[in-house]
């Protein structure tokens, strides 16, 4: 399945209405070839029957024009002809209401299924073909024909024909029979059907197939209250086996004025729920595809939280599936935000995302933590596996002493050594994790946890590599009022977050 990472509308962003086929239709050649199988979906909106799609090979040499594949929509009936093989189903779409059809073909097995609005209608036994070829060196037409009605009227609309060369999975062709979104074939996507057009078809740039009104969840501001969020949670999960990790699949929509967002959280038995996955912007009355992968060490439980700020806000959930056994790539790009949180609890556990599976591509990420006043963090890495190199440029982990990234950095680590246990000088630590690409074998746990300043009897002198190795660090004093003494000839930084029992002299 591809999908469209550009944004919410895009060249895909269009519709076509269609007259009779001598007035005007679709001719496609540049599909690309498919082997043992093939998918092809459309939105079809009409009250007229005679919509059809035929693809014919050229003739050549001795032998004729052939007609390879046929599908003709009729009153109540669809004819689907394959191959010389020709079968009729009781399946209507004729009452002007956009529905989403989908004709697959699985050599390998020899199934041929219909598929309306995500659901499978028919599904026939053949002759298994797995080596047998499709689009090679043809022309798809698509119109209608043969019909009572005027010439001059339109038939009917279309949108979103799209041609795989495989067998699509049943759950993503329920998925994307929601609502025409950014889904495009490997054979033949829609954003480029624009330009096959001949004669008379009329063009609309925007689409009204966006929402088919199935059955979804939904969290609306004025039944939530304001500023309260809608919780969904799964079943419990076994844990990642294998390496093997699952693919979360789902649709959403987000509509109105005020702040909100959609949070998919992890929730493992041990832990608190991590978030993986976020979304806060509108979405225009589309419904957009999401996913996220699902990776624990442990059982766990998947949580979505809808939380909205406007009782004019609503958001909106449905096509839910897991993939099992499957990586995947965050959709979208901008839900990796998800694992940037301030933590505000005492003590607690923070990881690499898709832990213990890899990050995503292109992941950055930042923690807050913030504990009570007079007190400090320990905070110490439990598991630490990122890629070694000189200078950390691919991926790395940063520490910083204090609240924000201006703060004195404490190090910058990657490799395999597990960074050493650090203690900050106040009540807040920032960290932040970098990495250019995903990377295989690249992951991390930290567990921090807040001491009192008064029972702390560590070494605070391990937090000051800015000291070259001509100083000397010493602490001296009592536990309740200890001084660090830094003495050297020089130092090539004054950390700008001092703790509040460092002094300095200049001599």
């Amino acid at each position: 399945m591809t999908l469209s990472l550009l944004g919410i509308i895009g060249d895909e962003n269009y519709e076509i209405q269609l007259f009779d086929s001598s007035r005007g239709y679709i001719s496609v050649s540049d599909i690309r070839q498919a082997k043992g199988g093939f998918t092809i979906c459309f939105w079809l909106k009409t009250s007229n029957v005679g919509f059809f799609i035929e693809y014919r090979t050229a003739a050549s040499g001795d032998r004729n024009e052939t007609l390879i594949f046929g599908l003709y929509c009729g009153n109540n009936t669809f004819d689907i002809l394959l191959r010389n093989q020709e079968s009729q189903y009781l399946m209507g779409v004729t009452d002007n209401s956009w529905h989403y059809v989908c004709v697959l073909w699985d050599g390998t097995i020899g199934i041929l299924a219909v598929f309306k609005d995500g659901h499978r209608n028919f599904k026939e036994a053949r002759r298994r073909a797995p080596n047998s070829e499709y689009w090679n060196k043809g022309t798809m037409t698509v119109g209608f024909r043969k019909t009572n009605n005027s010439n001059s009227a339109v038939l009917g609309k279309l949108s979103g024909l799209n041609i795989w060369s495989y067998p699509v999975s049943i759950t993503e062709i329920l998925s994307m029979s929601y609502g025409c979104g950014t889904e495009a074939g490997d054979s033949k996507s829609w954003e480029t059907v624009r330009d096959k057009i001949i004669g008379e078809v009329e063009v609309k740039d925007s689409r009204t197939c966006k929402d088919r009104k199935a059955s979804r969840l939904v969290a609306e501001g004025i039944r939530v209250h304001v500023n309260q969020s809608a919780l969904f949670m799964s079943p419990l999960y076994d844990a990642s086996r294998g390496g093997q990790s699952r693919c979360l699949r789902f649709r959403y929509m987000l509509q109105g004025p005020g702040e909100k967002a959609l949070t998919v959280y992890r929730k493992a038995k041990k832990y608190r729920e991590i978030p993986i996955w976020i979304s806060k912007g509108i979405t225009r009355g589309n419904w957009v595809y999401g996913q996220v992968q699902l990776s624990s060490i442990s059982d766990f439980q998947v949580l979505i939280k809808a939380e909205m700020g406007s009782g004019e806000d609503l958001i909106a959930l449905t096509g839910l599936y897991i993939d099992e056994g499957k990586n995947c790539r965050v959709t979208p790009l901008s839900a990796k935000k998800a694992c940037s949180e301030n933590l505000i609890n005492e003590t607690g556990y923070f990881f690499s995302p898709s832990y213990p599976g890899n990050p995503p591509d292109d992941t950055f990420c930042k923690w807050h933590i913030t504990v009570q006043k007079n007190h400090i963090i320990r905070l110490e890495f439990q598991e630490f596996l990122l890629t070694n190199h000189p200078t950390c440029e691919r991926c790395f982990l940063q520490i910083f002493d204090g609240r924000d990234l201006s703060a004195t950095a404490i190090g910058k680590f990657c490799g395999y050594m597990h960074p050493p246990v650090v203690i900050s000088s106040s009540s807040h630590f920032t960290i932040v994790f970098r990495c250019l690409e995903g990377l295989r074998m690249t992951r991390f746990k930290a567990f921090y946890h807040s001491i009192r300043t008064q029972y702390w009897e560590g070494s605070s002198c391990s937090l000051h590599r800015e000291c070259p190795s001509s100083c000397e660090c010493k602490e001296f004093g009592e536990v309740y009022d200890k001084r660090i003494l830094i003495i050297g000839e020089k130092l090539l930084a004054i950390p700008s977050n001092l703790p509040p029992n460092t002094g300095a002299v200049y001599v």
